[in-house]
């Protein structure tokens, strides 16, 4: 609906507002990109530059007399990531530098205090276009079967340069520890690399944070292969990062995705590792070992501590069958792997960045395998290292609550 609205408000643009997208279209005000008649949520707002989440209204003599609904749009926006500027329409026509001003103090001041994301489930931004034909968005009958009988598929194509870069953008802020925002992190480790002379960062919990990768999780190019890997509807269970910069990066050890998610029963779940950079083996792509989702689940031997800690727990057939294979994939491209599949990457000594978003998900009518509480209102196996996640027995049938709510959202 507010795709039709934002159609019919773009044709129908007042004078004011014509005047003043003349000086804000192509990055006109000192470089920043706004976008007209922008849909955010049940709301169009006038103007929107996405980097700095700053909307800009433009108001008429009406509002005057309408002051409770504009309250209630402002009320929203804000709650949403956004900071609001309303100027006249009078100032917009008699004083235009003065309304410019007013908006690029708004767009160079400090950030919008950090809103969690996770209250919202549908997408904050047009970054990912959705109503369209999904069908082309699958994965085809050959792509399933290889995902069948080896565990994998990848070289998929789910994003756009232009989305790329975007996600790449908002990664940056994440390397520095008191970015805005971090206290929605369900983990955040700036370096989670056991080697003290190399860097990992490894965070979960980034669609609470920013608003690229909240509306990725709703990527049909993401949602609808992740239907049918998993037979039906599903939900997110959580998001990471696992960057390596250049010429330091740290090594991922391999496991099995499920040792660390046996608080969702039944195992229904499906990985799809995203490239936001060219991933070769040179910079330390991922590897997977084919046919390992047929070996069973394994314990945890450890995510960033040592590449040979796994050999502990695999049989004698098992490491003799133990035979990786790169996944080299271009910036924009993916894999999904079973829950069960091994898989690890090596250090990045190249010159070149290794940075990669991962959607984790679980077929809709998962139950937590016990009761816990919460922490701060987050589930609590959601919070906290990786190192220090419980492996829960996977029983018949688990005695915890369904998954759903604000943190699962059905995708």
């Amino acid at each position: 609906m507010s795709l039709t609205v934002a159609r019919r408000l773009r044709k129908n643009m007042t004078e004011s507002e014509r005047r003043l997208w003349r000086y804000l279209r192509g990055r006109g005000l000192d470089g920043f990109k706004f976008r007209r008649q922008a849909p955010l949520g049940p709301y169009v707002v006038d103007f929107f530059c996405e980097e700095t989440r700053l909307a800009v209204e433009v108001d008429g003599g009406q509002h005057a007399q309408d002051t409770h609904r504009d309250a209630e749009r402002t009320a929203w926006l804000e709650s949403h990531h956004c900071k609001v500027v309303r100027v006249w329409n009078n100032d917009v026509l008699g004083n235009v530098e003065g309304v410019l001003a007013t908006i690029r103090a708004a767009l160079t001041a400090a950030p919008h205090p950090a809103r969690d994301l996770a209250f919202w489930h549908e997408p904050l931004t047009e970054l990912f276009p959705r109503g369209g034909d999904e069908a082309p968005l699958g994965l085809s009958g050959a792509e399933l079967a290889h995902y069948e009988e080896h565990g994998f598929v990848a070289g998929l194509d789910v994003l756009t340069e232009e989305q790329v870069a975007a996600l790449r953008s908002e990664v940056e802020e994440f390397w520095s520890p008191d970015h805005d925002g971090r206290r929605f992190w369900y983990e955040y480790r700036s370096s989670a690399s056991a080697d003290p002379d190399r860097r990992l960062l490894h965070a979960s919990g980034a669609w609470r944070v920013r608003p690229g990768f909240h509306d990725l999780v709703w990527h049909p190019a993401v949602t609808v292969k992740a239907r049918q890997v998993l037979g039906g509807p599903v939900r997110l269970l959580h998001d990471q990062l696992f960057c390596k910069p250049a010429r330091h990066g740290g090594i991922v050890a391999w496991h099995q995705d499920y040792s660390y998610w046996t608080y969702a029963q039944p195992m229904a779940h499906a990985t799809l590792w995203i490239a936001l950079d060219d991933a070769t083996i040179e910079n330390g792509c991922l590897h997977y070992v084919p046919g390992s989702h047929r070996w069973g689940l394994l314990p945890i031997t450890g995510l960033t501590e040592d590449m040979t800690s796994i050999e502990a727990v695999l049989a004698l057939e098992q490491r003799r069958a133990f035979k990786p294979v790169a996944i080299e994939l271009r910036a924009g491209q993916a894999a999904i792997h079973h829950p069960l599949m091994v898989h690890g990457s090596y250090p990045n000594d190249s010159d070149r960045p290794r940075r990669a978003t991962v959607v984790n998900v679980m077929r809709d009518g998962a139950r937590a395998a016990v009761e816990q509480p919460d922490v701060n209102g987050v589930p609590a196996w959601l919070v906290g290292t990786t190192k220090d996640v419980p492996f829960y027995p996977v029983a018949a049938e688990p005695k915890g609550p369904l998954l759903g709510g604000r943190y699962f959202p059905l995708l």
